[in-house]
């Protein structure tokens, strides 16, 4: 599990500087930052065909199926398997 107080140790900065940091560079929050690039990974993960749905939700860091699929479909505009299938016939 992923937490801003974890990078901040990583980093030797307070959890304050590294969101300011953060945000200056991506203009999102941490948890945004994170979910973000763990989508982009479930995204390459899925177009590879190699991983169940399910496995690339919990390889990803979602802690549920659920979580995973809602995200993916803010993110994207398309359900993991909508994205699975348009993967699968291009």
């Amino acid at each position: 599990k992923l937490t801003i107080q974890s990078v901040a140790d990583g980093v030797f900065l307070s959890p304050r500087s590294v969101t300011n940091i953060l945000r200056r560079i991506s203009n999102m929050s941490f948890h945004e930052f994170v979910t973000s690039n763990r989508l982009q990974h479930a995204k390459s993960m899925i177009s590879s065909n190699a991983f169940k749905l399910n496995q690339v939700a919990s390889n990803c860091g979602f802690e549920s199926y659920s979580t995973f699929f809602r995200a993916f479909k803010k993110e994207f505009g398309i359900t993991p398997t909508a994205y699975l299938n348009q993967t699968k016939n291009s």
